[in-house]
């Protein structure tokens, strides 16, 4: 990942609006309305609306589409139709980079895991600019940006008074307005998985090609293979590679291992730490 110096990035994907693909933004470091973004009630236990709210303040300017604001602290509304259809994937994207901006302190990332081979638990320190990013580099139009899969078990479902099977499908980038109401309706911590989320983004194929959206009763009949085939899919779309590949350190077995990208339920605590020790270091210097 090439961190950058002066704001300036190009997004994996790029935001849509009328038809047209927008990919270069300018973005400004993280300031103390941010913390308190994350810390409001108004976001609890969402952490695409607390995304949404960051994004509306950290974007300085959009080329061809936002010009510059007039002040580093302006929000752009929340109700800004690009900025709510904005893909999840340049959203992450755009607060790492604001977070290494921040802090250039923070380089590296350890990241735990346990050899299935071997059973040796370790830490692999995993340098921040190594982090690959996929880029739609060829895309143009929102709808290029998608993977293919083919279904290993055919899943047949009931539509209307017969059966489909459905052979194949592919996943497209979910945007933020999806992902807010994906976590306003999950009910438990285990539906907001990793398969809930590539759910969201897929769409399932019969063998004539015609098109279909699984529910999530219907998504229960599909096999393990066909889950991680999903999931596979969404790992490869445009973005943060969430995924790497680590050696074992006892004996050298190549090992799976996700990375920790921005958190937006687990930072709020730290957040309000921060929070407190600021106000009472204020108060203490008002009282002096």
């Amino acid at each position: 990942m090439q961190i950058t110096t002066d704001g300036w990035l190009e997004l994996p994907i790029g935001i849509k609006h009328e038809g047209k693909l927008f990919k270069k933004v300018r973005i400004s470091k993280s300031c103390l309305l941010d913390m308190k973004i994350a810390t409001n009630p108004q976001y609890k236990d969402n952490g695409g609306k607390t995304l949404l709210a960051q994004l509306s303040r950290c974007i300085q300017e959009v080329d061809g589409l936002l010009p510059a604001k007039t002040s580093v602290d302006a929000r752009i509304p929340e109700n800004t139709k690009w900025l709510r259809e904005m893909y999840l994937e340049d959203a992450v994207y755009i607060i790492m980079q604001r977070d290494f901006m921040s802090d250039p302190f923070e380089k590296e990332q350890g990241v735990e895991y346990t050899c299935p081979n071997c059973g040796n638990e370790d830490v692999h320190v995993l340098l921040l600019e190594d982090v690959p990013v996929y880029f739609a580099e060829d895309a143009t139009t929102p709808n290029e940006v998608y993977n293919e899969f083919t279904l290993e078990d055919p899943v047949e479902i009931t539509r209307g008074s017969g059966t489909v099977k459905l052979v194949s499908g592919f996943t497209m980038p979910m945007n933020l307005d999806t992902h807010i109401r994906l976590m306003s309706s999950a009910s438990s911590e285990e539906q907001r998985s990793a398969f809930s989320v590539a759910l969201a983004c897929a769409k399932f194929l019969d063998s004539a090609g015609k098109e279909y959206t699984l529910t999530e009763a219907e998504s229960n009949v599909l096999s393990n293979s066909n889950v991680m085939t999903i999931i596979q899919s969404c790992t490869v779309i445009p973005g943060v590679k969430q995924v790497i590949t680590v050696n074992c350190s006892s004996c050298d077995e190549e090992i799976a291992q996700r990375i920790q990208v921005p958190n937006f339920l687990s930072k709020k605590e730290s957040a309000k730490t921060v929070l407190t020790n600021l106000d009472k270091g204020m108060s203490k210097f008002a009282k002096k």
